[in-house]
């Protein structure tokens, strides 16, 4: 038996760090929106027991540390402490292969979307037949995004990313995603920046709200509501460490897009492109004006996963 999930990537449509905890984590205030480029896993049953992870490039010297391979553990570990059958569980082990397009470290949440498509391929594997509530709430423990991730499309995340509600997405976009040789420390990224309160988010979410249902003409007006909009907490600090990142967001401006902005703490930047000529045109371009590049795709934005499986 075996079953395959697509782990989506992940931009911030607007990212803001709130406060700092007492737990030493931060609640942020984001926009997620999945798109679509993904990796993709396979779950197999096996006849040896314990958990088997197989990919394509190195993710880890340690298999324990990946997190998915955590994801597995902690949805056996749920399934037991609620006395939650499964035979397939208890008497079979699992292979994951892993087909990794995603870059890592690059702000896309390539990890994070990994650890949700094991929580949902093994609830069906074994059939747990858990919510997507639970699965959410498992996957907090494991990293900001992962909640999120369980179901995609267009939410906004409050707290430390766990707190979600979908809203509808900007609309009619091609997705220009390029991914630079710099490597950011999300760790540093942090660090260096200073929290600016939860007023500010609060107040943007009202607009965007009211903002969102307004046709595209009526939008266009409003540039100001756009410049809030596409807001990234994380390019005050992260610019000036790596200004190809900065370099890299203009120069999209430059070929087009509507607006340009750096996904979670880097290294990514997206540009959102109305047409999609002028999105393929800045794809062929951008190779030679920022050497070394690790990924570039032009795409879209993608459902969640419970519109997916209704139609």
């Amino acid at each position: 038996m075996k079953i395959q999930e697509l782990a989506f990537a992940k931009v911030n449509l607007h990212l803001d760090v709130l406060n700092k905890r007492d737990d030493g984590y931060h609640d942020i205030g984001t926009i997620f929106q999945t798109i679509n480029i993904h990796d993709v896993l396979e779950f197999e049953l096996i006849d040896d027991l314990g958990i088997q992870i197989e990919c394509d490039s190195e993710v880890t010297d340690n298999p324990e540390d990946n997190l998915i391979y955590k994801a597995a553990m902690s949805l056996k570990s749920y399934a037991k402490s609620q006395g939650i059958s499964s035979v397939l569980m208890e008497t079979k082990g699992v292979r994951i292969s892993v087909e990794k397009s995603l870059p890592m470290g690059a702000g896309l949440g390539g990890g994070s979307a990994d650890a949700a498509a094991t929580l949902r391929g093994l609830n069906k594997l074994w059939s747990l037949a858990l919510s997507f509530s639970i699965l959410e709430k498992l996957g907090t423990p494991l990293g900001a995004d992962v909640p999120f991730m369980i179901q995609g499309g267009t939410a906004i995340a409050e707290g430390i990313g766990e707190r979600l509600r979908p809203v509808q997405p900007p609309s009619g976009f091609h997705v220009l995603i390029v991914t630079p040789s710099d490597f950011v420390s999300t760790a540093a990224a942090y660090s260096e920046l200073v929290p600016r309160g939860a007023n500010e988010f609060q107040k943007f979410i009202e607009q965007y709200e009211c903002s969102i249902n307004k046709s595209e003409k009526d939008l266009r007006g409003e540039s100001a509501f756009l410049d809030k909009l596409y807001f990234n907490h994380f390019e005050k600090t992260v610019f000036k460490k790596h200004p190809q990142i900065e370099k890299l967001k203009i120069w999209m401006s430059k070929q087009g897009a509507v607006k340009s902005l750096m996904s979670g703490s880097g290294a990514s930047v997206f540009g959102l492109f109305k047409d999609k000529a002028d999105a393929e045109s800045a794809y062929d371009a951008v190779s030679s004006v920022f050497p070394g590049l690790r990924y570039k795709k032009v795409t879209s934005f993608e459902k969640n996963h419970l519109e997916a499986e209704s139609q």
